[in-house]
């Protein structure tokens, strides 16, 4: 069974790079259908258990549909977390990995916590050698409503053998919830740019702190939203390129207070030395402010940007080192606090990008900005647009296989719902869908959408173009 599905689908004036699809050599797949994929399960205080939604035999809370075809049948690994225990620590090992080429791998896997923020964790460790006893290399803490996220773990291209564990652990008693893991992946390829993010589909992960014992500040709340969403004034019309449907990270509470946002844990051997760059927002009182701050896992951290009251989209830019705590590179993630001295006051975030660079001038040069001019390209003339909340948008469809339309709430992290277009078919069928007529345009044109292919080599996308239609 192969699952296609299409979203946001958009054509406007005006030329645009073609972004063509990713070649990559997959090196591992395992979506959990079939079997565990030879993954080793340790039964000692808690324990992964192989599932569906709909299993008879699961009586502890778990999702109600896995990642890989979006299904109450479709399998994954689950940890029941329970509110009668605590100090239950539950692990999954995978079979060891031998490469015979030094290059990079990326390692990937989509998870789910529900459960309760800062006493759940699930963490990851990567063996090698004679690393017994190695640092997490990533670890989440926040649950996520139930909401299928993204991870994605760079393997050193040194690393020939090597072996992977996911570690639940639940701290203390609290109510009961699940910690999940789907279709895990092994590429032959660098992992996008940690920390670089669009804010389009996703965080990247970038979680929102709640009732952080070590930030007690933090009682406003970082979401994902666009001007389209009617916030109420608390986030920006538009994103930084002008555009009403771009998303963006806003800050939103009943009253003043201060948000923060943390990355996932950067580790030096992998994440050391960036140009951290990124537009931020800042209308409101004076006091208003962001500020970023690099923060080891003892507790200790180190204020390294701050800025306040821009009234436009503004460019922030600050280098981030390992070293910025002590003399030793150590493990470290960043905070971003939006400060809101007023309920009116609207502090937004957009477009993260990390990058390898000689040169990364801190902007802006003054950490107190006053209401700098801002120039925007206009937002381009849309031809044709669906999002599919509604319905089909007129798309006429032909051939084998079914198209419908379905929520995806459950793939990424969102603030609220949304649909998308999917195929559903069996080997060999074929499905096409096609725009409806439009009006001559004079000039070029740009389309642009989303997709997702539900696993590997389980079918394929092509766009056609003629003189009558675009079609899928």
């Amino acid at each position: 069974m192969s699952d296609l599905r299409l979203d946001e689908i958009n054509l406007k004036e005006g030329s645009c790079d073609t972004i063509p699809p990713t070649d990559i050599t997959e090196r591992f797949w395992c979506d959990f259908e079939e079997d565990l994929c030879g993954f080793t399960l340790e039964d000692k205080q808690g324990k992964w258990i192989w599932t569906y939604y709909n299993d008879p035999e699961a009586n502890f809370t778990h999702p109600d549909q896995d990642h890989t075809y979006n299904s109450g049948y479709g399998k994954y690994l689950a940890v029941p977390l329970n509110s009668s225990k605590s100090g239950v620590v539950s692990r999954v090992q995978t079979h060891k990995f031998s490469l015979e080429e030094h290059q990079p791998q990326c390692f990937s896997f989509w998870y789910m916590h529900n459960g309760h923020s800062n006493k759940d964790s699930l963490s990851v460790y990567v063996k090698h050698g004679m690393d017994v006893f190695p640092s997490a290399v990533w670890k989440e803490k926040n649950e996520h409503h139930l909401s299928w996220l993204e991870a994605n773990i760079p393997i050193p291209s040194g690393f020939m053998n090597f072996q992977v564990e996911w570690e639940a652990y639940q701290q203390s008693e609290s109510q009961d919830g699940v910690i999940a893991i789907d279709d895990v992946k092994l590429s032959a390829q660098e992992c996008p740019s940690i920390g670089s993010c669009t804010f389009e589909t996703g965080t990247c992960g970038w979680q929102n702190l709640f009732e952080n014992v070590n930030v007690t500040e933090d009682t406003n709340d970082w979401l994902q939203g666009s001007g389209e969403d009617h916030l109420n004034d608390a986030g920006p019309e538009t994103d930084h390129y002008n555009d009403t449907s771009g998303k963006f990270l806003y800050v939103d509470g009943v009253e003043a207070g201060t948000a923060v946002l943390e990355s996932q844990v950067l580790v030096p051997e992998q994440h050391n030395d960036f140009c951290f760059s990124f537009w931020f927002y800042i209308q409101g009182e004076a006091d208003d402010k962001l500020a970023i701050s690099v923060v080891a896992d003892s507790g200790k951290e180190k204020e390294v940007w701050v800025a306040s009251m821009t009234d436009s989209w503004a460019q922030g830019q600050v280098r981030v080192k390992a070293t910025e705590l002590i003399f030793i590179e150590v493990a470290y993630q960043l905070y971003i606090r939006g400060t809101r001295t007023s309920d009116k006051s609207v502090i937004a975030l957009d477009d993260f990008s990390f990058k390898k660079k000689i040169e990364c001038p801190k902007k802006p040069q003054n950490p107190v900005t006053e209401g700098p001019s801002s120039s925007s390209t206009p937002s381009p003339n849309v031809l044709w647009s669906c999002d599919f909340t509604k319905d089909k948008c007129g798309l006429t469809m032909s051939g084998e296989g079914d198209w419908f339309l379905t929520e995806y709430a459950n793939t990424t992290q969102h603030n609220h719902d949304y649909m998308c277009l999917s195929f559903l078919s069996v080997e060999g069928e074929q499905g096409r869908a096609a725009l409806p007529h439009l009006e001559v345009h004079e000039g070029p044109s740009c389309l642009s959408f989303w997709y997702m292919i539900g696993a590997v080599n389980r079918g394929n996308l092509s766009i056609m173009f003629t003189s009558v239609i675009i079609g899928f």
